[in-house]
C-alpha cells in the first residue's frame, strides 16, 4: 500500500531528524533603503509655493500616505502639497548614479544579515520600491561581493557554494563563475517601481508581499528538488527551508505580517531590529497587529521573472 505524506507531516519528520542530518537552507528577503543601506537618494515633493524639495527615503516612508492623498504637511521649512512632477527620477537612474549613491551610503540595520546571506551562499531577494532596472541591483551586489565590502567575503561565498554542490554531487566551476552563477540564479531583484511605474511606489506594500510569496514558493520548490537529489544519492541528509523579510517601512511590514505565512517579519525602522511576526508560531507582535490593515486577493498578477526557476530547471 502506498503511503502519502502531506507537506506538514514531511516538515514534522524533518524537525524530528537528527541534527547532523538536517541542513537549514535560509532564504533572505530585504528592502534596500534604510534597511540594508542608508542611501542619499531623494524623493521630490511639491511645495505650496510651486517649487520642489528633496526628501530622504526615511521621511518619505513616514509621509508617503499624505503625499499620495495630497494632504498638506510641513517639511524642511516648506508646506508640502504632494509628490513632485517626477518624484522618483533618482530612483530610476542607471547604475552610475546608483553606484555614486552607494559609495556615500552607510550600513543600515539589516546589513549584517545580508553579509550572512552572501557569505553562506544562500538565496536572497532584494524587494524594493525603487524603479531601477533589476540589473542595477545585480551590479551593486556584484561590486559589493568582488570588493569584499563591509564583512562580505567572496572566498566564504565560494566555499559555501562548493560545500553544497559537493553534497549534491554537482559540477563545481571556478570561483568567479560560481559568483556569477550565484548572482544570476540565486539572487532575485524585484524593483516595484520598475514593474509598476504608475502606482507601485505609492502603494508598495501589496506588491512587495506578493513578491515575497513568489520567492517563498520558488524556495520551497528548490528545497524539495534538492532533497529528491539527496534521496537518489542515498544520503540521509535533508534540507529544510526558512524565510525572513526585513523592511524599515512600518506599513510594509504590517501588511506583510497580515498577508504572508511561514516568514519571519522584521521591522528595522528607527535604526533597530524588531521581530513583528514569527514564522514558527505565526503570531504577530501585539504592538504591530494593526486591525486597519486589510488584505484582499483582487490585485493583478505579479510581473515577476524568478531567477530561482532557472536553477530549478537544472535540478529537475
Amino acid at each position: 500500500m502506498k503511503i502519502i505524506i502531506t507537506e506538514r507531516q514531511y516538515k514534522t519528520i524533518l524537525r524530528e531528524m537528527e541534527g547532523d542530518d538536517r541542513i537549514e537552507m535560509k532564504f533572505y528577503m530585504f528592502d534596500w533603503d534604510d534597511n540594508l543601506r542608508y542611501m542619499p537618494t531623494q524623493v521630490y515633493a511639491k511645495t505650496k509655493k510651486g517649487g520642489e524639495i528633496g526628501m530622504g527615503t526615511e521621511p518619505f516612508a513616514h509621509h508617503r500616505e499624505k503625499m499620495a492623498n495630497k494632504i498638506e504637511f510641513e517639511f524642511g521649512g516648506e508646506t508640502i502639497k504632494g509628490l513632485g512632477d517626477d518624484p522618483f527620477k533618482d530612483f530610476r537612474s542607471g547604475y552610475d548614479k546608483f553606484k555614486e549613491d552607494l559609495k556615500s551610503s552607510k550600513n543600515a540595520p539589516s546589513w549584517n544579515k545580508l553579509v550572512q546571506a552572501i557569505n553562506g551562499g544562500y538565496p536572497l531577494a532584494i524587494i524594493t520600491a525603487r524603479g531601477h532596472k533589476p540589473d542595477v541591483l545585480k551590479s551593486a551586489l556584484n561590486d559589493l561581493i568582488n570588493g569584499n565590502e563591509g564583512g562580505i567575503d567572496k572566498t566564504s561565498l565560494f566555499k559555501s557554494i562548493v560545500e553544497r554542490k559537493e553534497l549534491l554531487n554537482q559540477e563545481i566551476l571556478s570561483e568567479q563563475e560560481e559568483v556569477d552563477d550565484y548572482l544570476d540564479n540565486y539572487c532575485f531583484y524585484y524593483t516595484v517601481g520598475y514593474y509598476y511605474p504608475s502606482g507601485g511606489s505609492s502603494k508598495p506594500e501589496v506588491i512587495k508581499s506578493k513578491a515575497m510569496r513568489e520567492f517563498q514558493q520558488a524556495g520551497n520548490q528548490m528545497v524539495n528538488e534538492m532533497n529528491r537529489i539527496l534521496e537518489k544519492l542515498g544520503s540521509n541528509k535533508r534540507f529544510f527551508a526558512t524565510f525572513g523579510f526585513s523592511d524599515d517601512d512600518l506599513k510594509n511590514v504590517k501588511f506583510a505580517a497580515k498577508s504572508t505565512e511561514g516568514i519571519d517579519i522584521i521591522y528595522t525602522g528607527k535604526g533597530e531590529e524588531k521581530k513583528i511576526k514569527s514564522a514558527e508560531t505565526g503570531k504577530i507582535n501585539p504592538e504591530f497587529d494593526d486591525e486597519e490593515i486589510k488584505v484582499t486577493d483582487d490585485e493583478e498578477e505579479l510581473k515577476i521573472e524568478s531567477t530561482i526557476k532557472k536553477y530549478l530547471s537544472r535540478l529537475i
